[in-house]
């Protein structure tokens, strides 16, 4: 067993993110923060969503994880609003913005990523796998850096796509293989394992 974790996640309101947090909470591993994509004032007040909702709101007041703010369009701000300390780190998924520099280069920051890197990067990966019609997918845990989707490969984990299954049951699988890389990667950090990170193979990179 190890300590509680300290970690602040990057999401959007997307099927894959609520998936996650939800058994990264039910996991006993709830960030410490949920920092939003310029959303939070537009809906009602967090105090007034209904705790059996399924998006990520809902997701936050249920299990009372605090929400953040990030406005896009003022990246440089974002370090000292998120006041990540050198303890913790900075996970992100389908988080819709490039992170600052002056994040991923100072703070332990992570991106899980519902495909198999480095190919189908870039936003809906699940959609453009289903649209070419790949029998394999997969989830992959790599580190942030100037590249969407471009930093060195920590852990992936691979799934098989049966005949007719759906997209929707898809990404939640790849939610739970996600969490464990994501768990397996806290335990590593807080033992101070060495990461065995892999830089992606750039003949083989595939935008969506």
């Amino acid at each position: 067993m190890f300590l509680k974790p300290v970690y602040t996640l990057l999401a959007s309101n997307s099927h894959f993110a609520c998936r996650a947090l939800t058994r990264l909470c039910t996991a006993g591993v709830a960030p410490s923060t949920i920092a939003l994509p310029g959303t939070v004032p537009s809906v009602l007040p967090i105090r007034h969503r209904s705790a059996a909702g399924t998006d990520i709101i809902s997701l936050a007041f249920k299990y009372r994880v605090p929400l953040l703010d990030l406005p896009l369009q003022q990246p440089d701000a974002w370090p000292a609003m998120l006041s990540i300390g050198t303890d913790s780190c900075l996970l992100s998924t389908c988080f819709p913005a490039r992170i600052p520099g002056s994040l991923w280069k100072t703070t332990a920051c992570f991106n899980l990523h519902p495909s198999l890197l480095p190919a189908y990067r870039g936003p809906t990966p699940l959609f453009w796998q289903f649209h070419r019609g790949e029998h394999h997918t997969g989830v992959t845990l790599h580190r942030v850096n100037a590249e969407f989707d471009g930093g060195d490969i920590v852990s992936l984990k691979t799934l098989d796509l049966a005949p007719g299954i759906a997209l929707r049951t898809v990404e939640a699988k790849l939610a739970s293989l996600g969490t464990e890389l994501f768990l397996t990667l806290l335990q590593d950090l807080q033992s101070a394992k060495s990461l065995p990170c892999r830089v992606q193979d750039r003949t083989r990179i595939q935008y969506n």
